[in-house]
């Protein structure tokens, strides 16, 4: 099934990319699929999404559709999903 992964701020510049559409076999949860990409693009993007022990970072804001998805939720995705990933802008 199609899912469309958005890339956003500092994600965007190391993914290489701002979207691409990735066909993900079979059911699948957010969590499963951000760790997929972090592996499979792997570093700068690996170290922006997840940290040491291989968990998720709680700062990476991730969206499916309009919906923001908390850090300790994991939903299914559906056929043609769209997956926004941002990372944390600061400054002043």
């Amino acid at each position: 099934m199609p899912i469309t992964v958005q890339y956003e701020t500092l994600l965007k510049r190391a993914a290489g990319t701002g979207s691409e559409i990735l066909d993900v076999d079979g059911p699948q949860d957010v969590r499963s699929l951000i760790l997929q990409i972090a592996g499979r693009k792997g570093d700068p993007l690996q170290s922006l999404l997840v940290d040491a022990a291989g968990e998720l970072r709680s700062s990476v804001l991730i969206f499916i559709g309009d919906r923001q998805v908390s850090a300790g939720e994991s939903p299914a995705l559906q056929d043609g999903d769209i997956v926004t990933l941002m990372s944390p802008i600061s400054g002043g």
